[in-house]
């Protein structure tokens, strides 16, 4: 584990099954791209440009230049590792509040993960991820992102090795990373820690994103948060179990005596007495 700066986190060489979900998304690759767009043509019938779900405009000429988004199939072509993959970033995330205790109130739900495909060409701009493309009197209807506090990304391949390019790079913390295959990377989502993805020389660049954030259901603004995500492709799904899975980890690590600050982000005054109960419990 590295702490690369407040905030942004890296552990390494946490998973071995890249290829097979490689190969996954490769054959999910063009319906993705006509999913994820609503395309716009001019009065001559030319696409000028398309939307993407979160309101942002891509030039027609571009999409073909910025990342690929892929969500999970509920079909049987699903990969148990990428459920693997999830076990894994929950275990990382509670090491993640070990070190950032007052981050657990702020995850309530975490979004069902979706793969990200940089082919050569393509790049992503400066930007945060919550931040939804909003302009004063244009208020985009999808609003997930603004919910969004804690960012994860998986990588399956190596920059350098399997592609050229493609570093994630941090201005406002002089960070610029080269993400290695089996690499998972934790981040805050707001602005602090915006971020760029370098364009791609060659090769393509695969790695998976999921989200933590807070708020509860508004189906109208893009939220539906529901209680199991074995059958979803995409939403949202409580995490119940968070904050006594934290505290068991803490406890096993550090014994009951002289937790102090790190679980005090559980033993708020304002949660509600069955909350206590269920946490005394532990």
């Amino acid at each position: 584990m590295q702490i690369l700066s407040n905030g942004i986190v890296l552990f390494e060489n946490c998973f071995d099954f890249s290829e097979q979900i490689i190969s996954y998304y490769e054959d999910l690759k063009l319906l993705s791209l006509a999913e994820h767009y609503s395309l716009v043509k001019d009065e001559s019938g030319s696409y000028i440009y398309g939307i993407n779900k979160s309101g942002h405009r891509i030039p027609f000429e571009d999409i073909d230049k910025t990342c690929v988004r892929i969500s999970n199939s509920t079909d049987k072509k699903h990969p148990e590792s990428l459920s693997h993959l999830e076990e894994i970033t929950y275990n990382l995330l509670i090491k993640y509040i070990e070190i950032y205790p007052q981050a657990l109130p702020c995850l309530w739900w975490k979004t069902k993960g979706h793969g990200l495909l940089y082919s050569a060409g393509s790049s992503l701009g400066l930007h945060s991820d919550n931040d939804i493309n909003y302009m004063p009197g244009a208020e985009p209807d999808y609003q997930v992102g603004i919910r969004h506090v804690l960012a994860c990304i998986c990588y399956f391949n190596t920059s350098g090795v399997d592609y050229d390019g493609g570093e994630i790079f941090f201005p406002y913390h002089n960070i610029k990373l080269k993400p290695k295959a089996g690499d998972i990377l934790f981040f805050p989502a707001n602005f602090l820690a915006a971020h760029e993805v370098a364009p791609i020389n060659s090769g393509t660049r695969y790695s998976y994103l999921e989200y933590y954030g807070h708020g509860s259901s508004d189906p109208n603004r893009g939220l539906n948060i529901v209680e199991d995500s074995q059958y979803i492709k995409s939403g949202q799904v409580w995490l119940r179990n968070l904050p006594n899975d934290y505290k068991k980890y803490i406890i096993s690590k550090y014994g009951e005596s002289n937790l102090g600050e790190l679980l005090r982000p559980i033993r708020n005054n304002y949660a509600s007495n069955n909350i206590k109960e269920e946490l005394n419990e532990v």
